[in-house]
């Protein structure tokens, strides 16, 4: 009798165990989004290398009338991209860690069927590499190269 006891002490508390181990578990690959941006970016401005201001045509030199750079402005939770041909506000942005590089997410400000994502690297306190993505999927945005940036202010 005593050792029916011990035995189905042993099988209930091993089930217990089993139990408790398999319930506790969570996935080690999901992705932990933060909200905002990251600490290291806000407050400043980055912009890639100006472009030349003419462009010589036929021996002559014409002026460029487009944006000759590309500029990110960040905030604690908004990004302000502004490109050669285009500018886009990303509101109530999150991150996340992808290896070596970072992806920032958020409401894009206009009515448009894309949406916005942006990809950074940091170098150092004062140079970054990123990249802006309008058609992504909800998984893998796709940037194109990423542009050397330094930090401005």
């Amino acid at each position: 009798m005593h050792l029916q006891k011990c035995v189905a002490l042993v099988l209930a508390s091993s089930g217990l165990f089993t139990l408790g181990v398999t319930t506790c578990q969570h996935s080690a690959h999901a992705a932990t989004w933060h909200k905002g941006v990251p600490k290291f970016l806000r407050g400043h401005f980055y912009r890639t290398k100006l472009e030349p201001k003419y462009v010589k045509m036929n021996g002559k030199k014409v002026p460029i009338n487009s944006r000759r750079s590309e500029d990110l402005h960040f905030t604690k939770t908004k990004v302000r991209y502004l490109g050669y041909q285009d500018a886009a506000n990303l509101k109530g942005c999150h991150y996340t860690h992808k290896g070596k590089y970072i992806i920032i997410k958020g409401k894009y400000d206009k009515d448009m069927g894309s949406a916005l994502a942006v990809k950074v690297k940091k170098i150092n306190n004062k140079v970054i590499y990123a990249g802006v993505s309008y058609a992504y999927s909800s998984t893998t945005p796709n940037f194109s190269q990423l542009k050397k940036m330094t930090r401005q202010r």
